[in-house]
């Protein structure tokens, strides 16, 4: 199976993936997700661990939820 066609079947298997890639330049697995509080991208070393992040979206460690910046008083 090919990067591509690896990436299309995470896509197809989980209605909440945007989108799903390898990054050339980073040399990981990439996957843009619905998750509970938003869109959230997540990161991992191969499809496998991609797979895992997806499914666990709401508690994937890496990379860190965006919060919002404190705004200063």
């Amino acid at each position: 199976m090919t990067i591509d066609q690896r990436a299309a079947a995470l896509e197809r298997e989980f209605g909440h993936v945007l989108s799903a890639w390898y990054g050339q330049a980073t040399g990981k697995w990439w996957a843009l997700v619905r998750a509970r509080r938003g869109l959230r991208l997540v990161e991992a070393v191969n499809p496998r661990e991609l797979r895992d992040a997806v499914v666990q979206v709401d508690g994937w460690p890496w990379p860190p939820a965006t919060r919002r910046p404190r705004q200063k008083r």
